[in-house]
């Protein structure tokens, strides 16, 4: 392969990585406030939010697997005085990629339920009152979480952490360390003869899978959604315009969201098949493109993440009624207005 352009890729790689580390911890920073704002009581009133609430607490365990993982390859791995290959970084790795991944695809999967029940609900319009409680939302979300956990640990599972023969020992300029200091080095070993069965590809096939079923099944709930949304809010709009805003922008917020489900999901999900159906050549273009684009891909779920909490304040009246309470921009306005009422105010 041409050695600039292999060069490119790499420089461009890097670029990515780093704007990654940025807009993770950007993601993080605005996501634990937008998990607070959910929690509030007046947002926990629908299963959407309570979905919603799932999705936020998976994407904050993600992030965070994201910025400690960069930040072990940022300032340990150029620590010559650390052993990186200890026992506890390497075990540290393992479980947190074992975390991300799960969360991960739990928050695809989440986003296709939130799609999918709130379609439900307005299909069947009153007779839904089981599936719109917020009860039925934490089901959704822990039922999830446990289904790809156990995914991931089927193929986690097959490692374990073995000593390597070798020691480690620091470098000459670490002088805070004695001398003939060691340490031992363990790498991550299979459990399971690869010759017989390859629990990585089988592991690759299930998240591509799941990747693609979400990047094809969310944008077409989407679209039914929005039109069934329009299609009531025109009926609603002769009782109540107030109502019919609100289906609106409802749906505007969810083709948003898909919008962003869709790219974030869609390229890892073709990668992963890639890997498990075609015999790539090692120093081939699309390998390079395969080895660097899982940058790429979690930094698309880390912008897929930090907009959560935009898209809920942008398009989402109740959403920022709740922040206003909550950080105590509401309160008096609330007060003014029910002594003007007498009837009970509902933010």
């Amino acid at each position: 392969m041409n050695q600039k352009l292999l060069h490119l890729i790499e420089h461009i790689a890097n670029y990515v990585f780093y704007v990654e580390f940025v807009v993770s911890i950007f993601g993080f920073i605005f996501t634990l406030p937008h998990l607070f704002i959910l929690t509030r009581k007046s947002m926990r009133t629908s299963c959407t939010n309570s979905i919603m609430m799932g999705i936020a607490i998976v994407d904050i365990i993600v992030l965070l697997e994201i910025i400690l993982n960069r930040a072990y390859g940022f300032w340990i791995l150029e620590n010559p005085c650390l052993n990186y290959e200890s026992y506890n970084f390497e075990l540290f790795l393992l479980i947190g990629e074992f975390l991300g991944d799960t969360g991960e695809r739990t928050s695809f999967c989440l986003g296709v339920f939130l799609v999918l029940i709130r379609l439900i609900i307005t299909k069947l319009r009153g007779s839904a009152d089981s599936l719109s409680s917020s009860v039925f939302g934490y089901i959704v979300f822990i039922l999830l979480l446990i289904l790809h956990s156990l995914i991931s640990y089927s193929f986690y599972s097959t490692f374990f952490l073995r000593e390597w023969p070798f020691s480690w020992k620091p470098n000459e300029k670490c002088i805070e360390l004695p001398q003939n200091y060691s340490e031992k080095v363990y790498i991550r070993a299979s459990k399971v003869d690869i010759i017989l069965f390859d629990p990585a590809e089988c592991y690759n096939f299930i998240t591509g899978l799941s990747k693609i079923v979400v990047s094809v099944m969310y944008p077409v709930l989407a679209l039914m959604l929005i039109l069934d949304i329009r299609k009531s809010a025109k009926t609603a709009s002769s009782l109540s315009e107030k109502r019919a805003k609100e289906r609106y922008h409802s749906g505007r917020m969810i083709l948003v969201m898909t919008i962003f489900y869709t790219i974030a999901s869609a390229p890892g999900g073709i990668a992963n098949f890639i890997e498990v159906y075609i015999e790539i050549p090692t120093d081939s273009l699309l390998m390079v493109i395969l080895g660097q684009g899982s940058i790429f891909f979690q930094a698309l779920f880390c912008f897929n993440s930090a907009s959560h909490c935009l898209i809920n304040f942008s398009m989402s009246t109740n959403y920022r009624n709740t922040v206003k309470m909550a950080f105590g921009f509401q309160k008096n306005d609330v007060l003014t207005v029910s002594r003007k009422t007498t009837r009970a105010t509902k933010i």
